[in-house]
């Protein structure tokens, strides 16, 4: 006896549970996803709140977060690929879905968005209310270095940005012989004040000062480095 599918009549297969493919899909879905997603994106820094942690907005993060959102149905061998089309306030998702029903292999594409809430992560927040747990007091016996020196500082922070979101100079203040830099994050200004004593040769002071008390009791300390540069 011809097999044929009870929706449409065709007599063309494969069959999937009695049905050809096309309305085996009409009526049955491969997986579920939300229509819309909304995700926390920082205005300053680009970052994405994912589970609790601000993280790079990439394609990985972007993927590990669908992943999580995803619930399977029974569908063997299967794979997932998604592609990412980025607009002004979102990115638009097509989850192409691919594996085995019945020994069949089957296909479908499905589609989301995710829409960004724009607001300030931690650090960027902290930046942005000059937050800084150390400062650098650089002075010349040379000024002319002061360009140069300026530069190795910016430098060194970039390259430490990723790892470390307060690695920025939250604020500069000219002296007559040299600058003050304010410093959001103290193991970043521990690692520019090493970098310039070590290409300098520069003299280093050190004092700590307490500015107040952390929710679990410690005390937060900011530091001031007193660097001399000839």
């Amino acid at each position: 006896m011809m097999e044929f599918c009870p929706k449409c009549g065709t007599e063309k297969g494969p069959f999937i549970k009695g049905f050809c493919i096309k309305c085996f899909l009409e009526d049955n879905k491969l997986i579920d996803i939300d229509k819309k997603f909304h995700i926390g994106k920082c205005k300053r820094c680009g970052k994405i709140l994912v589970s609790g942690r601000w993280v790079k907005d990439d394609a990985d993060n972007l993927a590990k977060f669908l992943m999580s959102k995803i619930k399977w149905h029974s569908l063997a061998k299967k794979s997932l690929d998604i592609e990412i089309v980025r607009e002004a306030k979102g990115a638009k998702l097509y989850l192409n879905v691919s594996g085995e029903i019945e020994g069949e292999p089957i296909t479908a594409t499905y589609e989301s968005f995710i829409e960004y809430r724009f607001q300030y992560c931690d650090a960027c927040l902290k930046i942005s209310s000059a937050y800084h747990e150390a400062v650098i007091q650089i002075r010349f016996q040379d000024k002319s270095k002061e360009k140069k020196v300026l530069f190795l500082v910016k430098e060194i922070l970039a390259s430490k940005l990723r790892e470390d979101a307060l690695a920025e100079i939250v604020k500069t203040i000219r002296r007559k012989n040299g600058l003050d830099l304010l410093i959001g994050s103290k193991k970043a200004a521990k690692l520019v004040v090493s970098e310039l004593k070590k290409k300098y040769k520069a003299s280093v002071k050190v004092s700590p000062s307490l500015i107040g008390i952390t929710k679990d009791g410690k005390n937060k300390i900011r530091y001031t480095y007193s660097v001399r540069i000839p």
